[in-house]
């Protein structure tokens, strides 16, 4: 213990002196871990050396003796222990079964109430937003058939303006249209003569 003292004010003090290395010196946390490393080693190695020395010992011996007696005693009253212990596990786990038993039986009869006692609400729930989507149904009706009016206004309004455009496009290319089918012919009656 004086040895780790020495070492731990040696390091706080700021001693950075190191004889066996010529690189950099450690820093003080490094050399108080290492103190301290070093004495733990050392206490670790005494306590062996000691407990080695007793248990040599005639003293040793008679602690071994004793210790192994006692073990010996312990194992015998840890089977006494566990006999009884599962005596009284299986007691508590009847006992416990069976309340829970009791228990289950109550909680099926409190949720049979409940639900009896719910049920006409649920019924009525039920009956309320049946009414509340048919009278939404009811409200979209006309909407939903003004737009299907308005859509088809619009779309004879739009095929009434495009009518003469396609008219006129369609006295343009007519003429093209004669001489495209024309020239495929010939192309066709050459290809099927060539075969």
């Amino acid at each position: 213990m004086k040895l780790f003292v020495v070492l731990a004010l040696l390091a706080f003090t700021g001693c950075q002196a190191n004889v066996l290395r010529s690189d950099e010196p450690k820093s003080q946390l490094e050399l108080v871990n290492d103190a301290f490393r070093d004495y733990v080693a050392q206490a670790r190695q005494t306590a062996q050396d000691t407990l080695q020395s007793i248990r040599e010992s005639a003293f040793g011996q008679q602690v071994n003796d004793k210790i192994t007696e006692s073990v010996e005693v312990a194992r015998q009253y840890a089977a006494v222990v566990q006999d009884q212990v599962t005596v009284i596990g299986q007691e508590s786990y009847k006992k416990v079964s069976e309340q829970v038993e009791r228990l289950s039986g109550r909680l099926q009869q409190d949720i049979s109430e409940v639900r009896a006692q719910l049920e006409p609400y649920a019924e009525e729930l039920k009956e309320k937003v049946e009414q509340r989507l048919q009278e939404f149904q009811q409200s979209l009706a006309p909407l939903a058939e003004s737009l299907h009016t308005e859509v088809a206004q619009r779309a004879k309004a739009v095929q009434q303006t495009v009518a003469p455009y396609v008219e006129a496009l369609r006295e343009k290319l007519d003429p093209y249209t004669g001489d495209i089918k024309s020239q495929l012919t010939d192309l066709w009656e050459s290809l099927t003569k060539s075969d």
